[in-house]
């Protein structure tokens, strides 16, 4: 019984989280982007790639980390609110 509890929480979760991501498409797009980008810097200009992979890795990092931030909040603020 308490893994068929456990089951429907991690549902929920998966689905609130699904939620999240369906709202704050653009952020994935961006991600996307951002890798095509520093991929093609490091492909096209060999030189210059560990230094533009140090510098768009720690911004990448630090949007992200900040982005988490934000979702686990805004998450965390639904599943107070829903009760759960």
């Amino acid at each position: 019984m308490a893994e068929t509890k456990d089951a429907k929480e991690l549902t929920e979760h998966q689905e609130a989280l699904s939620e999240v991501l369906a709202d704050q498409w653009w952020v994935v797009l961006l991600r996307g982007v951002i890798a095509i980008i520093f991929g093609l810097i490091c492909f096209f200009f060999t030189p210059a790639a560990i230094l533009a992979a140090v510098l768009f890795f720690s911004a990448y990092m630090l949007v992200d980390g900040v982005l988490a931030i934000i979702s686990g909040v805004k998450a965390r603020a639904t599943a107070s609110a829903g009760g759960c």
